[in-house]
């Protein structure tokens, strides 16, 4: 539907979708257009509704879906949340313009870890573990954790694209750059959410997340910062 070179208008505060106008969201600073690789790096909230409504409801939240959101992660240890995440027949008419900036949905900071790991191992959802290998007394191995791959989520061509994207995040240009990393590649996201005070979306409470990995375009370590 795009490339990273894909153009959107993110002055738009309302825009039309269905035959019927939708009111996009908030932006922290004033945009005009802006390609993917940018709505990317400056986290426009109006670039991100609007590449949702490029897909439609049915796929994105599909995609969402296989990304890991609104379901049990089977984290070895149990304790987890599924989250929030409605389907399309449950959306009112500004969902599809604000789940896309993190509104309308609550993911738990492992969701989001193995979402951004999605992208990492080259497109595939991984099962979370926390043993790698047991030794024993002689520190000889005997019994090795292997990758559990829960599924598919987007090819490996697709997954080098956003990596390299991701990159524009921890730049200068981007909203991350102390993020960057002398002399490696550093891919990663940046998160504002408003906490709900009172039942209202608050102006002045937030919490602030960095989701990322490296090297990125061969991927060793994610790490998740809240």
């Amino acid at each position: 539907r795009v490339t990273p070179a894909t153009s959107f208008d993110c002055s738009l505060e309302k825009i039309d979708y269905l035959g019927r106008v939708r009111g996009l969201p908030k932006e922290d600073h004033r945009f005009g257009m802006l390609t993917v690789a940018e709505i990317i790096a400056h986290s426009s909230n109006r670039g991100a509704a609007q590449l949702a409504m490029e897909m439609g409801a049915d796929r994105f939240y599909k995609y969402a879906r296989a990304f890991g959101f609104g379901e049990i992660s089977g984290f070895p240890v149990g304790g987890e949340v599924e989250g929030m995440m409605a389907p399309p027949n449950k959306w009112d008419a500004l969902t599809i313009t604000r789940m896309p900036m993190g509104h309308s949905v609550a993911a738990t900071p492992l969701q989001m870890h193995m979402a951004m790991g999605v992208i990492a191992s080259g497109g595939y959802l991984l099962q979370p573990q926390i043993i790698h290998q047991i030794r024993d007394a002689s520190g000889e191995i005997v019994y090795r954790y292997d990758t559990i791959v829960k599924r598919s989520v987007i090819t490996e061509k697709t997954a080098e694209i956003m990596a390299r994207m991701l990159m524009g995040v921890a730049s200068s240009e981007g909203t991350a750059p102390t993020a960057a990393i002398p002399n490696y590649e550093v891919a990663g996201k940046t998160g504002t959410t408003q906490k709900i005070i009172n039942g209202r979306y608050s102006e002045k409470h937030h919490v602030a997340s960095f989701v990322g990995f490296f090297p990125a375009t061969r991927p060793q370590v994610a790490i998740s910062v809240m």
